[in-house]
């Protein structure tokens, strides 16, 4: 198979968002009626009943050190957005910094900054295009994690350039480069540290009735960058070539109702374990239905292949159907709620272990009341509940959790 080396790839680096930012910052020392800035800080509080996700029969004390299971989240953001015109440029940075506290398991505190920088390119009214930065810090899910005593956070960071070529009579030309990284502050083989560089080209049609149709075809070279050589005892590759082809479509139905879907067959090839190799269907389909001027309701379904390379298993195919109603109680107030149901299948096994064919069902719910008072302060209150059921033994599990989160803005 043909790889893909972009040469144009670019890594910029943090000294140029913050010559971005100082930019900005010195635009809202300044600002006027028509620029856009805002500075915001919140907290938000949450009980977690199982923050490790552990199932009933499981010995707490033993795992985690006491028989509590539960803890209290304290984030504290600070940020800042500023989207600003010069011309028939935009420049927008999205930055904020996120303080995590947990009461019980303080080791797994830490402060993650994050943001998203880009710049709305146009040459002409006919050439348009991005050029976006950005980058998330978290902590790793403890869905499948069962290191309990230390922390683990995954950094994701995105680089890309694209461009939009409108050809006339509905017609346009798109292209773009982009580089996504992904990393664990601790091993995590299933889902290691990677590195993709990707170009894409397609094109899209934009109907008269506002109707698109777009197609995509993304091809990237990847490495795990904690794997400097293929590991053969468990069919570990270090590169791999990644194709994606992809039909969109974004439909104005009414003036009430649209509908956006894609669907896609992404292709991952290894260069020494064919056996890690897999291909498949990928796709979304969304509605909104906006049923009176204070209801609305969304619903839709997700479908998705990842890498996730144990000895059972080579990667992963997630099925997600959700739906999403909210009323507007009243111009300050709102009440949503969303119901999601996915299951996961774990394909590729390279080995007869008791855990082949493994799948998870998942049920969540959440409940939710949002509140603006004024223009400068919003309060939401939340409850979820999350339930897995596992063909794996001992993975099922129970966690519920209660919110109260307050922004202030300026």
């Amino acid at each position: 198979m043909n790889r893909v080396k972009p040469c144009c790839l670019w890594r910029p680096r943090r000294a140029a968002l913050l010559a971005l930012a100082g930019l900005l910052c010195a635009s809202v020392a300044r600002a006027d009626n028509l620029d856009s800035w805002n500075i915001f800080v919140g907290t938000n509080v949450t009980y977690y009943s199982n923050l490790f996700l552990l199932p009933a029969s499981a010995d707490a004390r033993l795992l985690i050190g006491t028989s509590d299971k539960s803890d209290i989240l304290t984030a504290t953001t600070l940020g800042l957005k500023v989207s600003k015109p010069y011309s028939m440029q935009r420049f927008e940075l999205d930055l904020n910094i996120i303080d995590y506290r947990y009461r019980n398991f303080d080791y797994l505190n830490f402060t993650a900054p994050n943001y998203t920088a880009a710049w709305r390119w146009s040459l002409t009214p006919y050439l348009t295009g991005n050029l976006t930065s950005s980058y998330q810090e978290s902590m790793n899910n403890f869905y499948d994690t069962r290191n309990f005593r230390r922390q683990n956070l995954r950094t994701v960071e995105n680089q890309r350039f694209d461009a939009d070529l409108n050809l006339g009579a509905g017609w346009h030309l798109l292209g773009g480069v982009t580089q996504d990284v992904s990393k664990n502050s601790e091993i995590f083989v299933a889902e290691g540290d990677t590195t993709i560089n990707s170009l894409e080209a397609g094109g899209r049609y934009v109907f008269t009735s506002g109707t698109t149709l777009k197609y995509i075809n993304r091809t990237g070279r990847g490495v795990y960058d904690n794997r400097p050589v293929p590991i053969p005892v468990v069919l570990l590759d270090n590169q791999f070539d990644q194709t994606i082809n992809e039909l969109s479509l974004k439909w104005p139905i009414t003036d009430k109702t649209s509908l956006d879907a894609r669907i896609g067959w992404l292709d991952r090839s290894h260069d020494t374990y064919t056996e890690r190799d897999f291909s498949g269907t990928i796709g979304a389909l969304s509605v909104n239905w906006n049923i009176t001027d204070k209801t609305l309701i969304r619903g839709g379904w997700t479908r998705q292949l990842s890498a996730y390379e144990t000895l059972y298993s080579s990667y992963t195919a997630t099925d997600n159907f959700y739906v999403n109603p909210v009323w507007q109680m009243s111009a300050k107030t709102a009440l949503r709620f969303r119901y999601d149901y996915a299951t996961i299948d774990y394909k590729g096994a390279i080995a007869p272990t008791s855990l082949n064919g493994r799948n998870d069902t998942l049920n969540t719910a959440l409940l939710a009341v949002d509140w603006q008072p004024l223009n400068a302060l919003s309060l939401s209150a939340t409850v979820t509940d999350s339930r897995r059921t596992s063909s794996a033994p001992d993975s099922d599990y129970k966690n519920a959790t209660a919110g109260i989160n307050v922004q202030f803005s300026f």
